[in-house]
């Protein structure tokens, strides 16, 4: 590492350690002075609410059940001043959940919510209910009416034969007639009245009571009416619990509780009724009433749940985390009954983030960037209100290693010297050049299933080295694993690949790398993390893609289209093109169209005149669907002309180049058949001509006894026996069907071969000779780090009739002219 590097590291550890305790200096005073309190009030009416922090914010915004309200609505800092509406289904828009939101820049805090309610009662719903019950003297009963909609919640009044009677109904109602009596007989009916309004309604409950003398003989016990079975008192506060038996004798009561004792000192018990005063959490828990007579018993049980108010188990503080890493934070809060959990980031749910997971008191982070930083808040809330606390999060920017661009590196894996030897020939070599290496684009990353991924990238334009291929890398998230590498070498026209073999549930980042004609090597950008999820959104589609036609486009590509016969429930976000050669016995190979609307790709880089098998998928996140059937397509025809007009290059042949002439069409090709056939008919004919007259000359000349291939070869006429094209020999096996096949090439190192140490200094690209003037047909053999040499080796091989060195004999007297 440099001085350079030493002193940005230090800079920035430093930094970091200013901002934490800058933020904890800040923390320590940040806090709401006063938070908006929760109001009811009457339609009409207006509302104010007031919030004021213990220092000078940016600016104050107002939230109304989560969602930002217009900035109109706030009368000065602090201040938000509400209009109620008169009719329920305007009003109804302005009760919920308020918070007041103070800003300072990019962070946030929001203050406890307060909640506006609108008074109101609303008229009973259904038809009205009469129920008659018939009891005796010395017995209890419970009478019951179901209380209105209704805030705050509504008196209930009690009358019987239409005397309102003293009565106080307890939360759920009802009251208790305790040791009743033929008094107690009549007619039970209720009403409800706001307390705020004074507006009463008429609720629709009857009771029809009927108390008779006591039975003769003895009855069992028995439940009277279906009391409560679940209470829920306020800590500190009194609490009956009803267990209404008849029977006769009169069934003795026993009250018990399950894993605990009675507080003794603190309940009452009376007939039917146990009264536990200034409740505890203690308290809480589940009992049993029991009656007991001559002939039975009969059992009760009741559950009592104390309300005590929300605590977080979390102190407010200052973290600092890592950009690009994972953060996860734990909110654990206790209360009765058990508190919901709600985190805002900066004021908004954090869930509203795409890179944040809530699970209740859990949140999760799985990709930490800048604008990550600022508040987080934790609120718990339930029926005795709501607690927060918060925490200072400061984002830890990642250093600029060099591995975001990797340094140039030669095949030893070395970093270059500025220095760089030279041979001779460097003049015209095109390996040494002087262009810059442009490394390839971060890729993008899509899931395919739960165990792979689609890579696409790019390299961005500008003058730079020819890529020879690519190579895919990957690594574990957050580990300190070396970058795995795919062995499959992807040809310098690829832009997409797919990595299989991956673990679910993990987070990966992967880059591209490339390996230029220079034999160095440059590694893109790292990709974000990607985390494999096990369990998909979506399913994968159904319907697979019928293939409508597939036509050549010029001599190296094909044009396929297809098409989704119907539509598909499940999404479509691409498309893999699996084609192979009919002459090549092996694999399919896979092109993608990342695009779930296109329905025609252009296949590229293929073999001129060659017939291609071809088969779809659909893919999405989720996997693949089936293949369509096969079709197969044929490339079009290269002619002599285009072949002998394209030079070898051995590092265009490296890197396949694409070569695409204008597509030649049926008739332009039936054309020139045709005049290739006369013109070999008029040069056979010319030929026999010429044999002919020869013959008649030669049997006048005095040297009829020379060697006829040596006076040949005299003249020119070389490799006598060979076919003859443009002046030069081919082997049977270089040209063939019109069209020129690509040179083989054998790479024996690979620079990111994780294998591969050194590279031999003797590592060569075969090239098999072509239509380039070569009097020997031989296989040239060219050196990778020397494309000058073997230019020289080629120039001292070649030859051509019209090239030789020595001058052509003078015409043998008598010979024929």
């Amino acid at each position: 590492m440099t001085g350079n590097q030493l002193f940005f590291v230090f800079g920035a550890v430093f930094h970091s350690f200013l901002a934490i305790v800058a933020g904890d200096a800040d923390f320590s005073g940040l806090r709401f002075a006063k938070h908006p309190e929760s109001t009811m009030a009457k339609p009409g009416d207006e509302v104010v609410l007031d919030c004021a922090l213990n220092v000078s914010a940016d600016s104050i915004q107002w939230r109304l059940n989560g969602k930002p309200l217009p900035e109109a609505a706030s009368k000065g800092r602090g201040r938000l001043e509400l209009k109620i509406a008169q009719q329920k289904e305007d009003f109804e828009k302005q009760t919920g959940t308020y918070q007041c939101i103070a800003l300072f820049g990019a962070s946030a805090l929001a203050s406890l919510p307060a909640e506006v309610s609108v008074v109101h009662i609303e008229h009973p719903v259904g038809p009205p209910t009469n129920t008659v019950n018939t009891t005796y003297t010395g017995s209890m009963f419970y009478v019951k009416c179901h209380p209105p909609v209704s805030v705050p919640p509504a008196r209930i009044n009690f009358f019987k034969d239409g005397q309102q009677l003293s009565h106080q109904a307890d939360e759920h109602g009802g009251f208790m007639l305790r040791n009743v009596t033929s008094k107690d007989s009549g007619r039970y009916t209720c009403s409800a009245t706001n307390q705020i309004t004074d507006v009463t309604v008429k609720l629709n409950d009857t009771l029809d009571l009927h108390v008779g003398s006591p039975p003769t003989h003895d009855v069992a016990p028995a439940l009277t009416t279906l009391a409560q079975i679940h209470y829920s008192a306020h800590l500190g506060r009194d609490i009956t619990m009803d267990c209404p038996f008849s029977g006769w004798p009169l069934p003795h009561y026993n009250w018990t509780k399950y894993g605990g004792k009675l507080a003794k000192d603190r309940i009452i018990i009376k007939p039917g009724s146990l009264i536990i005063r200034q409740v505890k959490p203690t308290d809480m828990g589940t009992y049993l009433c029991l009656g007991t007579n001559r002939l039975g018993w009969v059992k009760r049980v009741i559950k009592l749940e104390v309300i005590e108010a929300p605590e977080i188990d979390m102190r407010s503080e200052t973290k600092g985390i890592d950009e690009g890493g994972d953060f996860n934070m734990t909110c654990t809060a206790s209360g009765t009954p058990e508190p919901t959990i709600k985190w805002l980031l900066n004021g908004k749910p954090a869930e509203d983030d795409k890179s944040i997971t809530v699970d209740q008191e859990k949140l999760t982070i799985l990709y930490v960037e800048k604008r990550h930083a600022g508040i987080l808040q934790c609120f718990a809330s339930n029926k005795a209100g709501t607690v927060n606390t918060m925490t200072m999060l400061h984002v830890r920017p990642k250093l600029i290693h060099d591995d975001k661009v990797q340094p140039r590196q030669n095949h030893r894996g070395k970093p270059k010297k500025n220095g760089r030897k030279k041979n001779g020939n460097d003049k015209n070599n095109k390996n040494h050049s002087d262009d810059p290496m442009i490394p390839p684009t971060k890729p993008n990353v899509t899931r395919l299933s739960s165990d792979s991924v689609i890579l696409t990238w790019d390299v961005p334009p500008g003058k730079s080295l020819n890529i020879s291929f690519f190579r895919v890398q990957y690594t574990e998230a957050n580990s300190s694993n070396l970058w795995s590498t795919e062995e499959d070498d992807l040809g310098p026209h690829v832009r997409s690949a797919e990595v299989n073999n991956l673990k679910p549930g993990m987070s990966y980042r992967f880059r591209i790398s490339a390996v230029y004609s220079n034999n160095d090597n440059m590694q893109g950008p790292k990709s974000a993390v990607f985390v494999m999820r096990k369990d998909p959104t979506s399913k994968k589609p159904i319907l697979y893609p019928v293939i409508k036609s597939v036509t050549a486009a010029g001599t190296n590509a094909l044009n396929v289209s297809w098409d989704v016969p119907f539509a598909s429930t499940q999404p479509i976000e691409g498309f893999f093109i699996h084609l192979r050669s009919d002459s090549v016995a092996g694999t399919f190979e896979k092109q993608i169209c990342k695009d779930g609307h296109t329905r025609s790709c252009l296949v590229k880089h293929l073999l001129p005149d060659s017939r291609y098998e071809i088969k779809i998928q659909a893919f999405n996140s989720a996997g693949t669907s089936a293949f369509s059937e096969t079709m197969h397509g044929r490339t079009g025809y290269e002619t002599e002309a285009e072949v002998s007009s394209t030079t070898i290059n051995p590092e265009n042949e490296l890197l396949d180049v694409e070569y695409v002439p204008e597509s030649t069409s049926s008739s332009s090709h039936m054309l020139n058949l045709g005049i290739a056939f006369i013109s070999m008919v008029f040069l056979i004919f010319l030929l026999f001509l010429g044999g002919y007259y020869c013959k008649n000359c030669h049997s006048r000349t005095v040297a009829s006894e020379q060697d006829p291939g040596k006076e040949a070869q005299a003249y020119g006429l070389v490799n006598v026996g060979k076919s003859v094209t443009n002046g030069s020999a081919h082997h049977p096996h270089q040209i063939r069907h019109g069209h020129r096949h690509p040179a083989r090439v054998h790479i024996t190192s690979n620079p990111l071969d994780d294998t591969a140490v050194h590279y031999k200094a003797e590592d060569v690209v075969e090239v098999a000779s072509q239509n380039n003037n070569f009097s020997d047909p031989a296989r040239q053999r060219l050196r990778t780090n020397s494309l000058d040499d073997d230019e020289d080796d080629l120039e001292g091989t070649s030859g051509s009739a019209g090239s030789s060195e020595e001058d052509a004999p003078p015409v043998p007297l008598r010979q024929c002219v």
